[in-house]
């Protein structure tokens, strides 16, 4: 299915993703400054930085540009390891991104320009194909068959979700468009520009993850479906280091488990930094410390309803989900004494940005998508608030999934959703 059917399927997409949850199945300006901790690893792994989002503005429910300081928004904590300058290196025919060390294929459309007769789905030509065929092509431009996208190297991979989201610039209201300015050609600006991830979505195998290039948004679709393909290739070497995804398992277009050998999945590269054993460490105090990002979380992901039903007045009174500014606001009290059964013995409490929101997520699991046997209590099977504002609409705010299935996507930010508070981790 093709482009113009695409903004049907992504619709359809959230829906029927929807139905199988249920049935148990951002702002401008610039894009750098500060360090976030990196915090200690737990048990034989590797910890990584977190890079900041890219968003230094700050924007009220209303959506209008508004002083940062007091707000407690991404804009002014600013979170993470900054971005080097220049962010990317264009090397001719590959566009390194000197943030992760990923080498990308600088052609983001090289079937189309290349080999157009390779792409037989729908439009043909366009260079938007099926899950498989994106797998295929990437394999061989390897052994290759088509040499005019190599670049010089035999060693490309089908990017994993997490590689795949380390390019969004939450700053950008196209994101696509900064890219292309970065280095980058061919990539769709339009808001048909989804590119495939290799990473099945576990709750239905017979979809994978995809990128929206456009806007930031990370979704599952039926690997039936089109998207673009852009390789990258490489280890993760930079200020921000990139980490497994936790699949290790590999699935057919029919969602079937099959062996991963020869496949170029996800579960076959297994692409990142391993991950640290426990992955959280319940610290006894109300906190749990992701020994991966060296983040520490409060434990319980439904603070408001267990010790503060009364502050939910939003929807459903004392549910715990409120709208956005009420979601800054509580963490705001949590910090100056007014909500200290919250408090877990820290004033220097955040909602999180899009980047520490989406670290958390376990793409081998579903419901929740967290790392089987984690420490934290009362997690919410629905959507939890970021800082982070969306920047191709600033009424609305980034949302994601790690209590369900690992989506992100923004939201009007009166709409309702989780509070999940997150510290330094020093």
């Amino acid at each position: 299915m093709k482009r113009t059917k695409m903004f049907l399927l992504l619709i359809g997409t959230l829906f029927a993703i929807a139905v199988t949850a249920s049935c148990g199945g951002g702002g401008g300006g610039g894009d750098g400054g500060g360090t976030q901790p990196s915090g200690g690893g737990g048990g034989g792994g590797t910890s990584v930085q977190l890079p900041k989002t890219g968003q230094t503005a700050c924007y009220s429910g209303a959506g209008l540009l508004r002083n940062c300081a007091g707000t407690g928004e991404d804009g002014e904590k600013q979170a993470g390891v900054s971005w080097p300058n220049p962010r990317f290196t264009d090397n001719g025919n590959t566009v390194t991104d000197n943030l992760t060390g990923l080498m990308w294929l600088k052609d983001a459309n090289c079937i189309a320009t290349q080999y157009p007769a390779f792409d037989t789905d729908g439009i043909v030509g366009d260079g938007v194909v099926d899950w498989q065929p994106a797998l295929n092509f990437v394999t061989g431009i390897n052994n290759g068959t088509y040499p005019n996208c190599r670049a010089g190297y035999a060693d490309w991979r089908l990017p994993n979700v997490n590689e795949l989201e380390s390019l969004i610039a939450a700053g950008r209201p196209n994101i696509a468009t900064w890219l292309n300015a970065q280095g980058f050609i061919n990539m769709d600006i339009s808001n048909l520009s989804y590119y495939w991830s290799s990473t099945t979505y576990i709750n239905n195998t017979m979809n994978a993850w995809y990128v929206f290039t456009y806007d930031g948004t990370v979704l599952a679709t039926s690997k039936n479906f089109s998207r673009y393909v852009l390789p990258v290739r490489g280890t993760t070497s930079g200020a921000a280091q990139i980490w497994k995804t936790g699949q290790t398992t590999c699935y057919s277009s029919a969602g079937a488990v099959r062996n991963c050998a020869g496949t170029g999945e996800d579960g076959e590269k297994l692409a990142g930094i391993s991950w640290p054993n426990p992955r959280f460490t319940n610290n006894g105090n109300g906190t749990v410390t992701g020994n991966l990002t060296g983040l520490m979380w409060l434990r319980d992901a439904n603070c408001i309803a267990t010790q503060y039903p009364a502050f939910d007045t939003d929807n459903i009174n004392g549910d715990g989900n409120v709208a956005w500014q009420n979601a800054l606001d509580f963490v705001a009290g949590i910090n100056n004494g007014t909500y200290p059964n919250c408090r877990a013995g820290y004033t220097d409490w955040r909602l999180p940005n899009r980047k520490e929101m989406h670290s958390l997520t376990d793409f081998s699991q579903g419901d929740p998508a967290l790392p089987s046997g984690h420490p934290f209590a009362n997690v919410l099977a629905v959507y939890y608030w970021s800082s982070t504002s969306y920047a191709t609409d600033r009424t609305f705010a980034w949302r994601g999934t790690p209590s369900s299935v690992g989506f992100f996507f923004g939201d009007n930010k009166i709409n309702d959703s989780g509070v999940w508070p997150v510290r330094g981790g020093q």
